[in-house]
């Protein structure tokens, strides 16, 4: 699990590195709001 976790961890710093942190942020939010 702590691997797993370590890998996404990873994954989202680089989007966010290429992306930016709002976008970022903003499509966590999205992503909230589409769940609900």
């Amino acid at each position: 699990m702590a691997k797993v976790t370590m890998h996404c961890l990873r994954c989202h710093s680089d989007s966010i590195y290429r992306h930016g942190v709002k976008e970022v942020i903003v499509n966590m939010i999205l992503k909230w709001r589409g769940r609900s």
